[in-house]
This record gives structure tokens, sequence and C-alpha cells, in this order.
């Protein structure tokens, strides 16, 4: 199997992506870990830049995903990374409020 995993941050967050790599590595599976570069990685990693996939020429999603986006609006995503804060609690609440005025 080929598994991208994308793990953004400091060392500390992206080391233990790359020991899942390097499992799935020795488990056969194909890995590579998308991050940023950093300036103290071991010599067996390499920063190669952005990679783009050809856009397939025949693309259609799978049915049950056309359907759960035409069933209602479209889905919100929260993404916070590494990100830590002292107050997960206003956190929560912000968020709750972001998403309260989107009517969903």
């Amino acid at each position: 199997m080929h598994i991208t995993i994308l793990a953004i941050g400091s060392r500390g967050d992206v080391q233990p992506y790359a020991a899942l790599g390097m499992g799935l590595q020795a488990a056969g599976h194909q890995v590579r870990i998308a991050t940023s570069p950093v300036k103290d990685w071991a010599s067996t990693v390499h920063v190669t830049g952005y990679w783009f996939l050809d856009k397939p020429a025949e693309f259609s999603p799978p049915a049950d995903l056309v359907d759960f986006l035409a069933a209602d609006k479209p889905p919100i995503y929260f993404g916070f990374g590494s990100m830590s804060d002292r107050n997960p609690e206003q956190v929560a609440e912000t968020v709750l409020a972001a998403l309260q005025k989107t009517g969903q």
C-alpha cells in the first residue's frame, strides 16, 4: 500500500509520525511523510519540495460521497494541527460561536 502521512509542526510534532512511518515501511508499505523542513532531521530524510499529482482523466467520486455532499449544507472543518491552548474551554466556545454563525 502507498501511504502518505501529513504532519506539520516542530520536530516533536512530526517525530511520532516518522516512527509510525518506519513501522509501516517495515511491514512492507511504501510510506512518505509530507512535512515542513526541520534543520536537525536525520540523514535519511530528504526534502524534495512540493508534489503535484496529475489530475485523473476520468474521475467520479464515490456515490456515497456525492450523496453526503448533496444532502445538506457543505461540511465544515476546524483544524488545529499541533496547536495547544491554555484555555481549551475558550477555544471550544469560539468554535461553537463560529459554527452558530454559519447556521449549522
